[in-house]
């Protein structure tokens, strides 16, 4: 649905988006993201010895 949308007016939302002021693209770009990548992890203090070798683990076979 979002995505016909964008597709469907792609050029109204790019000539509007070249319309903003330099602070407001930021804000646009700034809010967007928070819909694209996840959320920061928080509190990785509370996780066990066992939790965060498990994380860096993970981290190493994904990143070979």
């Amino acid at each position: 649905m979002v995505q016909n949308f964008i597709d469907t007016n792609i050029e109204t939302l790019q000539a509007d988006f070249d319309q903003l002021e330099a602070k407001d693209r930021l804000t646009f770009i700034e809010h967007l993201l928070k819909h694209v990548l996840p959320a920061p992890l928080q509190d990785l203090e509370r996780l066990t010895d066992e939790q965060l070798d498990e994380l860096i683990e993970r981290l190493k076979a994904k990143n070979q």
